[in-house]
C-alpha cells in the first residue's frame, strides 16, 4: 500500500494547485501454494492492483505469471478502465552460469490509436 504526493496546495507565483495525490494497493499470492505440487517446477504468481489517483477514475490491475523449472515463464495482465492500453503478454527466460545469473523478458502491449508497444529487457548479475 502506498500514499503518493500526500501534501498541503503548493503555491507558484500567483497560483495554487494540489499535487497529483495517489492511492495505492496492491496483493499476490503464488496459486499453487494451494495444491500438491513441485514448487520447483510450477509456480503461478497472481497479482492485483488497486490505484486510486485524484484526477483519473480508479484503475485494476490483474496479472499473472506461469514460470516452469525456475527459468521460463509466461505473463499476462490487463487494466481497467483505461483509455488505450488494456492487456499486455509476455515470455522471459533466466539461466545461472557459474555466479553469473541473465534473463531476458519480452512484452507485448497494443496500446489503442498508438502503436504496438514491445519492451525487452536485459538482465545480467554477478
Amino acid at each position: 500500500m502506498s500514499i503518493r504526493n500526500f501534501a498541503t496546495e503548493i503555491k507558484y507565483k500567483d497560483e495554487e494547485f494540489q499535487l497529483p495525490l495517489l492511492f495505492k494497493i496492491g496483493v499476490s499470492i503464488n496459486a499453487f501454494d494451494f495444491i500438491d505440487v513441485d514448487k520447483k517446477m510450477h509456480s503461478l504468481l497472481v497479482a492485483v492492483d488497486a490505484s486510486h489517483p485524484r484526477d483519473y477514475p480508479e484503475q485494476l490491475s490483474l496479472g499473472a505469471e506461469y514460470l516452469f523449472m525456475e527459468t521460463f515463464a509466461l505473463r499476462g495482465g490487463y487494466t481497467f478502465p483505461t483509455d488505450e492500453q488494456e492487456f499486455s503478454l509476455g515470455v522471459g527466460f533466466k539461466q545461472s552460469i557459474s555466479d553469473i545469473k541473465f534473463a531476458i523478458d519480452y512484452s507485448y502491449t497494443p496500446f489503442g490509436i498508438f502503436d504496438n508497444v514491445h519492451r525487452v529487457s536485459l538482465n545480467l548479475a554477478y
